[in-house]
C-alpha cells in the first residue's frame, strides 16, 4: 500500500516537506473555541506547532478545569522539513500532598514554537488575553467541570469568585466567564516573554508566582521541559510513534492486538495494558491534534495534575495551581508517519475523562482510532469515537488520512468525540 502510494504521488509532483495534492489543514481539540483560533493561524499561514500552541494556551483560558499555566503536558511532533518525530514532555511531576508542581506549559509551549513554529511566540497570546479580559461562554464541557468540581473551588476564596455565581451556583454552559487577573498575567508574557513568567529576567510576576506556588525563585526559573525519542513500531513504509515516556507499553499494547488478528484484537490490547496499568488512578486531561498542509503534526494531551488543579487560585495571576498528581493517565499521544513522502497520516491525544479506574480507559479510543486508520483502513467519518467497551471512557480527538489510489492524492479529516464539547476544522489551501 505505502510503495504504490509513494508511486502515485510522485507521479502527482509531490515530495516530503510540500503540500500534497488536495491535501489541507486539520485539526480537533477538546474546546471549540480553541478550534477556531488554531484554524485561524493555519489560515493565516502557520504551522501546525503554531496552531497546537495557541490552542493550548486558549484552553487555559476556555477549559481551566484541564489545561492551565500551572500544570504541564506531552506532545508528538512530526516535522518534515527536519525528518524528526520527537517527544516533548512538559508534564507535572509529582509532589508531597499539599504542594504544587513546577508550572511548566508555558516553558513547553515556548519550546514547541522556538523549534518548530513559524510565527511570531507574540501572536500566540492575543486571543486567550483577549478571551480571558472580555469573557468566553462557558463550554459545555467545562459546566460538567464546574459541576463536578463545585465544592472543590468552593473552598477557596479566589476560585469561588471566578467560578460559582454569588449564591454558590457553579456557572452554566453559555455563561460568559471573565478572568481579568489570567489576561494580565497572559499579557506580561506576551509583552515581555517566557521569562518574566519563571523570572529569568526578575518580574514581579514570578515572585508572585513563586509565593503562590509555595516554592522557590530559583525552582521556578529553573523549571525545565525535555526533548526525546519516541518509541516507534513499523508498518511497511509508515512508522506508528508513541511517546517515550509510555510508549513501551502502548506499542506492546498494539503488537499484541496485531497477533490476535481481527476477532478479539481490542480484548488483546486491552488485556496487555492490564499488565502494568491497573488500579492507577487517572486525573481528567484535554487533547489536541493539528496536521498542516507542509505535513507537520503535531498531537498533545494536557494536564492540571487533577480537576481544576488543587482548586486554588493564586492571588493576583489568576492562575490556578496543578495538583501535584503527577502525570497518571497520560498514555497518547500517537502520530503515524510515512517516512518516504515525510507525511503526517495520523495524529490523535486521548482526554482521559477522570472516572476511569485505571489507565487503559484513557488511551483505548486512542488505540481503537489507530487500529481503524492503519488497519481497517477507514476514512476519517467512518473512525470510532468510542472503543466499544464499558470501560474504555476515554475521548478522542484525531487527524486521520487515507492514499488516494484512484487519483493519487490522499483524503485527510479531522476527527472529535460526539459525548465532548469538541470540534475540527478543516482550512482549504
Amino acid at each position: 500500500m505505502a510503495a504504490m502510494a509513494v508511486a502515485l504521488l510522485a507521479v502527482a509532483g509531490c515530495h516530503p516537506g510540500k503540500p500534497l495534492l488536495g491535501v489541507n489543514g486539520y485539526g480537533a481539540a477538546d474546546d471549540p473555541r480553541a478550534v477556531e483560533v488554531g484554524r485561524a493561524v493555519i489560515d493565516g499561514g502557520g504551522s501546525a506547532a503554531d496552531a497546537a500552541v495557541a490552542m493550548a494556551l486558549t484552553m487555559a483560558v476556555t477549559l481551566p478545569s484541564r489545561v492551565g499555566l500551572s500544570g504541564g503536558g506531552l506532545c508528538l511532533v512530526h516535522d518534515p522539513a527536519t525528518r524528526a518525530v520527537r517527544t516533548l514532555d512538559f508534564l507535572p511531576e509529582s509532589t508531597p500532598a499539599g504542594r504544587a508542581p513546577a508550572p511548566g506549559l508555558l516553558r513547553g509551549l515556548y519550546a514547541l514554537h522556538s523549534a518548530y513554529g513559524r510565527r511570531h511566540w507574540e501572536e500566540a497570546l492575543g486571543a486567550p488575553e483577549a478571551l480571558a479580559g472580555l469573557g468566553t461562554p462557558v463550554s459545555r464541557q467545562l459546566a460538567a467541570d464546574l459541576g463536578t468540581g463545585a465544592g472543590r473551588l468552593a473552598a477557596d476564596a479566589g476560585a469561588r469568585r471566578l467560578f460559582l455565581s454569588a449564591g454558590g451556583r457553579p456557572l452554566a454552559e453559555g455563561e460568559t466567564l471573565v478572568q481579568t487577573d489570567l489576561a494580565a498575567t497572559l499579557g506580561v508574557v506576551r509583552q515581555r516573554g517566557v521569562g518574566a513568567f519563571y523570572g529569568s529576567v526578575g518580574s514581579d510576576l514570578a515572585r508572585t508566582l513563586a509565593a503562590g506556588l509555595d516554592i522557590d525563585g530559583a525552582t521556578l526559573a529553573g523549571t525545565r521541559v525535555r526533548w526525546g525519542d519516541t518509541v516507534a513500531v513499523e508498518d511497511d513504509n509508515d512508522m506508528i510513534h508513541f511517546p517515550d515516556r509510555s510508549g513501551a507499553g502502548l506499542a506492546a499494547a498494539w503488537q499484541a492486538g496485531l497477533a490476535a488478528g481481527d476477532g478479539d484484537w481490542f480484548g488483546a490490547m486491552m488485556g496487555r495494558l492490564g499488565a502494568g496499568a491497573a488500579g492507577a488512578g487517572v486525573v481528567p486531561t484535554a487533547a489536541l491534534a493539528v496536521v498542516d498542509p507542509q505535513r507537520q503534526g503535531v498531537a498533545c494531551v494536557f494536564t492540571m495534575g487533577g480537576l481544576f488543579g488543587n482548586g486554588r487560585v493564586i492571588p493576583g495571576t489568576g492562575l490556578l495551581a496543578a495538583g501535584g498528581g503527577g502525570a497518571s493517565g497520560i498514555g497518547g499521544p500517537v502520530l503515524v508517519v510515512n517516512h518516504p513522502l515525510q507525511t503526517t497520516l495520523f495524529a490523535a491525544g486521548g482526554s482521559a475523562i477522570g472516572s476511569e479506574a485505571d489507565d487503559r480507559a484513557a488511551v483505548a479510543p486512542v488505540l481503537s482510532a489507530l487500529h481503524a486508520s492503519v488497519v481497517d483502513l477507514r476514512p476519517a467519518g467512518e473512525i470510532p469515537v468510542a472503543a466499544g467497551t464499558p470501560a474504555a471512557q476515554g475521548r478522542i480527538e484525531a487527524v486521520t488520512c487515507l492514499y488516494d489510489h484512484q487519483h493519487g492524492g490522499m483524503s485527510c479529516g479531522a476527527v472529535t468525540d460526539a459525548r465532548g464539547s469538541g470540534l475540527t476544522f478543516t482550512v482549504f489551501k
